[in-house]
């Protein structure tokens, strides 16, 4: 919860050649970077930062190979993202933004000064202003176009996605906070 809430910004891509045994920093400077899927095509792949809630495309083909760019704003925090059989991005988003979390991502002394409560205070502050985990998937195109939103806004079958997957016409959603596998029919 530190991690998320502090701003820090060390987080990191990396590449690892198994041939060579070498690791390669791609990109630097990320703020809680979660979820890794590469494109259809190969020519790119698509990456969560969780703390701020967008999505990145880092090219490793063609004229922009090796320069990352945003690809995608998200309407809450990333949680993981995955290809479909289209070439098409689904992204778990974990839960919506609030207010709390809108003021800490233009003013991110207020995380430090809430990081720095005791645990008991840190913990009501943001269950009274950080609202409830509820389940949000959002897909994109390969160009960064929004295709779809589902959302169980009340919470009352899924909530806190952690992970999506599409297979067979069907939508398959995790978490790592609910005992859950939820099952969509797209169809």
């Amino acid at each position: 919860m530190q991690l998320v809430f502090s701003a820090e910004d060390t987080g990191r891509v990396l590449k690892y050649n198994p041939s060579t045994k070498e690791t390669t920093v791609l990109v630097r400077n990320i703020q809680f970077p979660n979820g890794v899927s590469l494109s259809k095509d190969g020519s790119f792949f698509v990456f969560c930062e969780g703390s701020i809630g967008r999505l990145r495309k880092y090219w490793l083909k063609g004229e922009k190979a090796g320069t990352s760019e945003v690809f995608a704003i998200l309407p809450g925090f990333p949680d993981n993202v995955r290809t479909n059989e289209k070439g098409e991005f689904w992204v778990a988003v974990h839960c919506r933004r609030s207010m709390y979390t809108y003021l800490c991502s233009l003013y991110p002394k207020i995380r430090t000064f809430i990081l720095k409560l005791p645990i008991p205070a840190k913990i009501q502050f943001l269950l009274h202003i950080g609202g409830r985990p509820h389940a949000v998937v959002v897909k994109y195109s390969q160009e960064g176009k929004l295709l779809q939103i589902l959302e169980d806004s009340q919470g009352k079958v899924v909530k806190a996605i952690s992970e999506v997957e599409e297979k067979d016409g069907k939508l398959w959603m995790g978490s790592v906070l609910m005992p859950f596998i939820a099952v969509y029919n797209l169809n």
